[in-house]
């Protein structure tokens, strides 16, 4: 157990604290927190690491806040305080300041940064309440969600008779496997997830969108078969979406502790939509919390869920337009970038040196996903190298490589398009599926 006084150290933080504002450029801060500011999850356990499912959670970029903790543990490192405890104190402070990306950090960045470091922690630190009794914690949880303006009605409704699910907690801790050296070959899972059932089940749901399907493209930006593909793979088109009551569900979890911070949030978030009127019959989904049609955490529902037919509701767990419309603003919050393929299918030559195009970075999200594909380069510039583009793909179009299984097997391009997928769930194998299952949909 970590030491519950660490995270309550604020005076190394602060006298540091002028160190690191000449370190860190302020244009970095201004236009890095929200570059990447998705993680997703997956809930089949295919990941190409073991990430827990956190299932559509916006966090801010971590390539700034690298630079801020590797700094900010080194120098509480030199003080004799736990650097883990300092790193996870950091993160969770980096999370207040999402809502600040179109603010003018060049004229707040001073207090900001002294804000962010000195706060008082949250009342419902893991640290802070150790060894606390489920009740107890649960009205700590509604003391939350009345501060952030629920109602006590739906507080009570929210919170009756609930109690720990020790299946929950068993499932989560399941979860919590390290990383394995190696990946399992991709192409058995394209063959049991781009099956013939699934092709013919997004090509129906295509058809029977009719104008819709333009209407979402046009309106998002964002191929309805993308859209499609997404909603065929979280819930086989609708056909289970889950049965755990999500307030028991994120009560355990933020009970629980691991992803306490995490959790927490999300439980809040879900009586702020039980507060819209929102029945808790309709409120179950997965055990990790992620429900409805797309399966979206509360909190991403709160922020991007949109109305697709036209009724004043956002129901994504009824409503199969207003489902696709609210992935299709997924996509289009996470950057999708209109009129270009996720990426194409790519003829290697024979001998072809892919250790001379291995990238040499490190992504701070998801590094195992993203150290298999290669250096970025243009489509000309792989065509110079002897890559050719089997479909088409505009010579200025920047890509990356991907042969996952190996020499003598299927390669593609990517472009930043497949990027947005995998922020909706940090898998190859779940974004290279989608991305052949649009495919095969779209024919």
């Amino acid at each position: 157990m970590q030491n519950p006084a660490a995270d309550r150290v604020q005076s190394p933080a602060c006298v540091i604290i002028t160190r690191f504002q000449k370190m860190v450029q302020v244009d970095l801060w201004r236009t890095g927190w929200d570059s990447n500011p998705r993680w997703a999850c997956t809930h089949a356990g295919f990941q190409d690491r073991c990430i827990q499912p956190l299932c559509h959670l916006s966090v801010p970029s971590a390539v700034p806040l690298a630079r801020a903790t590797s700094f900010v543990t080194r120098e509480w490192a030199g003080r004799g305080i736990n650097a883990s405890n300092c790193r996870s104190a950091i993160y969770r402070r980096a999370q207040l300041c999402h809502a600040w990306r179109m603010i003018s950090f060049k004229r707040i960045f001073p207090a900001l940064a002294t804000l962010l470091f000195c706060l008082p922690l949250a009342p419902l630190s893991a640290q802070q309440v150790p060894d606390t009794s489920f009740e107890a914690y649960l009205q700590l949880l509604a003391a939350k969600a009345r501060a952030e303006g629920v109602s006590e009605a739906t507080i009570r409704q929210m919170t009756s008779g609930l109690t720990p699910n020790e299946r929950v907690m068993n499932l989560d801790r399941s979860e919590n496997t390290p990383p394995r050296s190696g990946y399992p070959a991709m192409a058995p899972y394209i063959a049991r997830h781009v099956d013939s059932a699934r092709i013919a089940g997004g090509r129906s749901v295509l058809a029977s969108l009719g104008t819709r399907a333009w209407s979402i493209e046009q309106q998002y930006g964002v191929p309805a078969e993308i859209v499609i593909a997404i909603f065929g793979h979280e819930t086989n088109y609708g056909s289970y979406v889950g049965d755990f009551d999500l307030a028991r569900s994120l009560a355990t979890l933020a009970w629980e502790g691991r992803r306490r911070e995490l959790f927490a949030g999300e439980f809040v978030a879900l009586l702020k939509i039980a507060d819209r009127g929102v029945p808790r019959s309709r409120l179950v989904g997965s055990f990790a919390g992620a429900f409805g049609y797309p399966q979206f955490l509360p909190s991403i529902y709160l922020r991007l869920a949109v109305d697709g037919d036209g009724d004043g509701r956002s129901e994504i767990w009824s409503s199969r337009a207003d489902a696709l419309a609210s992935i299709a603003n997924y996509f289009r919050d996470a950057g999708w970038r209109s009129g270009q393929p996720w990426g194409v299918r790519a003829a290697i030559p024979a001998g072809f040196d892919f250790s001379a195009v291995e990238t040499k970075l490190v992504s701070p999200v998801c590094p195992r996903v993203h150290e298999r594909h290669s250096q970025w380069k243009t489509v000309r510039e792989w065509r110079n190298l002897g890559v050719t583009a089997l479909s088409p793909l505009a010579d200025d179009v920047l890509a990356s490589l991907f042969q996952p299984d190996g020499p003598g097997r299927p390669a593609w391009l990517l472009t930043g398009n497949y990027r947005v997928i995998t922020e909706y769930n940090c898998s190859n194998y779940y974004a290279l599926s989608v991305g052949l299952l649009a495919d095969e949909i779209a024919q």
